[in-house]
């Protein structure tokens, strides 16, 4: 009998054990982090064409097929809707995903969604949203543009994000996850994951500009060739770095290459999508021209080497009016196949119907090589076709999302407070969750909060991020736990901590050294750099500080800047430096510029080669 009782313990303790390893406590990692869509697609190919030199001689001309069909439309009636920026792949099983740029909800800007096609793109499933900015950090409040690629197992979306409340001073940043609809787990300067990412690219120029930004990848032979866009207050740029991608952490062996593509600002010309056509052995990229206007067209490129492109084919001919944003589909890896059906998208619509009202059309087309470049279509008029929603009753759940700018602050002391969450459906309809029932919260310090239901009860003053679930969708949020004489929301935080923003790669013509050193080139002195600093707030806030940053309405009070900032160069004769920052160059040398606010400063070592 007793011996029969400790096999019973035994057996129950082993239950218990294994309960425990297969739930966790709600700290755990979601067993729901698997793909939300659909079943994961293959990537294999039997068909590759490798091998295949460019001839410089040849030259690729772009045909549209057809008319081209909506693969998204916004609901009729609806106050907005849009999925632009279409990143698209052509699976080994023949199906088709696509991610989009979508409204963001709850006061925040954009998020990215994610569909499939099985029958050849003729129809869409159900879209989720699948990366989200995450608050307090560098790529809050947006995740927009997206570029993806797949190599080395994983899918890398590359994103657009800032800090600025006016949508300038962009930079890059890049997620992977093991499918194609997540979870994600974002670049943080030295792995992947955490909740603190950092930019691949760091945008050096004015702020006042839209920056860095709308990320392509193609991965050829184990170098991956990284294009974005670099836009200054007087130019505009597609330029190109290369990594390894044999590498894990392939952004640490990123290597400014220059500019690809010099666009126009006047017509306005928009981001490109490049792709690496495996026939030809070229890569083939396109834009959008007289974006958002009623004379848009298609603007094709080549490049015999990734590096240099140069104009082809000019598409109007079906294409409609008011274009913006376009993207060709290609394998995983960002390769086009002449045996696929080849697929271009873009969105249409411009500020007619109001801003962001605007559905997406998909087009079959045509690649083939000649000896010369095709412009017979240049002079075509484009479809005049009016941006028309969709009439349709089926919704359902695309994400999840809280208030107070995913950041929740409270005291100590205050006790038990309420998670405000809401779920959004496929039209932006938002509602607000009032119970636990279907809610989970997890990855997150249980030392710091608990929860019971959507309450959260504070326990010990910190901060920590947490991940909720709820109808299939996926947030991640921040509670920071105050002590109870902090003061939030101050409208002059104290300043705490004072140093240099330039702490993030930079994307070549200006390269930031291990120790902070600044190196620019003599010859290249349209290539300017805003020197900006870090500044952090006893509030836990912190914030990029320049003069002119009334970018952000915090630091404006209407009358001055609250902030005032002195630059002082060592020696004028290599640099001097303007009150808004901004760096002229006058001669070979090094100087050191010192950077004060206050009672603090801090030295920037700038050499000028």
């Amino acid at each position: 009998m007793k011996l029969f009782k400790r096999s019973l313990m035994f057996l129950l303790a082993l239950i218990c054990l294994i309960s425990l390893c297969a739930c966790g406590d709600n700290n755990d990692e979601d067993p729901e982090g698997t793909p939300i869509v659909g079943a994961t697609p293959t990537t294999d190919f039997n068909d590759t064409v490798t091998g295949v030199v460019a001839d410089p001689n040849k030259y690729m001309n772009v045909s549209l097929v057809d008319e081209g069909t909506d693969l998204y439309a916004y609901k009729t009636g609806a106050g907005w809707g849009y999925r632009y920026g279409p990143s698209m792949m052509v699976y080994g099983d023949g199906t088709m995903g696509a991610w989009f740029a979508s409204p963001g909800a709850a006061g925040l800007w954009d998020f990215f969604t994610y569909k499939t096609s099985t029958d050849g793109g003729a129809t869409w499933g159900q879209d989720k949203v699948v990366l989200q900015p995450i608050a307090d950090t560098m790529d809050y409040p947006s995740v927009c543009d997206p570029g993806v690629v797949y190599f080395g197992g994983y899918y890398y979306i590359g994103y657009t994000s800032t800090v600025y409340q006016g949508g300038v001073s962009n930079n890059v940043f890049v997620a992977r996850s093991k499918y194609p609809d997540g979870p994600y787990e974002k670049w943080n300067g030295s792995g992947w994951g955490g909740d603190i990412p950092e930019p691949i690219i760091y945008y050096t120029d004015d702020a006042a500009a839209f920056g860095a930004g709308e990320p392509s990848f193609v991965e050829v032979d184990g170098t991956l060739y990284i294009y974005y866009t670099w836009t200054t207050p007087s130019a505009q740029s597609t330029r190109v770095a290369v990594a390894d991608a044999t590498k894990e952490n392939w952004p640490e062996t990123i290597e400014f290459k220059g500019v690809a593509l010099e666009r126009t600002i006047t017509p306005m010309e928009d981001s490109a999508d490049i792709k690496y056509v495996e026939d030809y052995g070229k890569f083939l990229a396109i834009t959008v021209v007289n974006r958002m206007s009623d004379n848009s067209g298609l603007q094709f490129w080549e490049s015999n080497d990734g590096i240099t492109f140069y104009k082809t084919s000019l598409l109007k001919t079906n294409v409609i009016c008011c274009a913006h944003n376009a993207g060709l589909m290609g394998r995983p890896n960002g390769h086009i196949n002449l045996k696929d059906k080849l697929y271009l998208a873009y969105a249409y619509g411009g500020t007619t119907n109001g801003w962001g009202l605007w559905s997406t059309r998909l087009h079959e087309f045509k690649l083939s090589l000649g000896d010369s470049i095709d412009t017979s279509d240049a002079e075509n008029e484009n479809r005049k076709v009016p941006v028309v929603g969709w009439d349709y009753n089926e919704v359902w759940t695309l994400g999840l999302v809280t208030r107070s700018n995913q950041h929740f602050e409270k005291y100590l002391s205050g006790g038990s407070f309420q998670i405000d969450l809401l779920w959004f459906d496929s039209t932006y309809q938002e509602y607000q969750i009032t119970s636990g029932e279907g809610v989970r919260f997890y990855d997150y310090d249980t030392s710091i909060v608990s929860f019971d239901g959507i309450m959260c009860k504070p326990k010990k003053i910190g901060d920590t991020y947490v991940t909720v679930s709820y109808k299939g969708a996926t947030h991640r949020f921040k509670i920071s736990i105050l002590p109870d004489d902090a003061i939030v929301n101050s409208q002059m935080p104290k300043m705490v901590d004072f140093k240099s923003a330039f702490i993030y790669p930079t994307e070549g013509f200006v390269t930031i050294t291990d120790d902070g050193t600044v190196i620019l080139d003599n010859n290249n002195r349209r290539e300017r750099i805003q020197i900006r600093a870090l500044a952090k707030f006893h509030d836990g806030n912190w914030m990029e500080l320049f003069n002119e940053q009334g970018l952000s309405a915090r630091f404006w009070d209407g009358t001055h800047y609250k902030y005032k900032i002195k630059y002082s160069s060592a020696d004028e004769n290599v640099v001097i430096v303007r009150d808004t920052g901004m760096v002229t160059i006058r001669g070979v040398g090094t100087t050191t510029v010192t950077v004060t606010c206050g009672e603090f400063s801090y030295d920037l070592k700038i050499v000028v080669q």
